[in-house]
């Protein structure tokens, strides 16, 4: 996620807390970007390692979530991150953001 990006939230109107949930390859390639694009846009975001798409670890990142008072929910990681991410932003009622991280050229599994 880079400065221009996250200008596109403004433009769609998404709005912060942003809860970045992430699988731990996308966490340490992309945090430092993550921090310095949202805080570039005074967007105080949340980073939360995804550890799987159980109910009872959407349960417990829902709680989360919506503790942090999340308005945006960013998901960036592989398949089952996204899935996580999509029960979240649904039962909680906000955007979903889904960044994709899979090389380009190279399908995602």
């Amino acid at each position: 996620m880079d400065f221009i990006a996250v200008q596109e939230f403004n433009c769609l109107g998404l709005a912060g807390p942003v809860f970045i949930v992430a699988d731990a390859t996308s966490i340490g390639q992309q945090a430092t970007g993550w921090a310095t694009a949202l805080k570039a846009v005074d967007l105080v975001h949340r980073v939360r390692l995804c550890g799987g798409s159980s109910p009872g670890e959407i349960a417990a990142v829902v709680a989360e979530a919506r503790s942090f008072e999340a308005r945006t929910i960013v998901a960036a990681g592989g398949a089952g991150v996204h899935e996580t991410a999509r029960a979240i932003a649904a039962t909680i009622m906000v955007p979903l953001v889904a960044w994709p991280t899979a090389p380009v050229g190279r399908p995602a599994h």
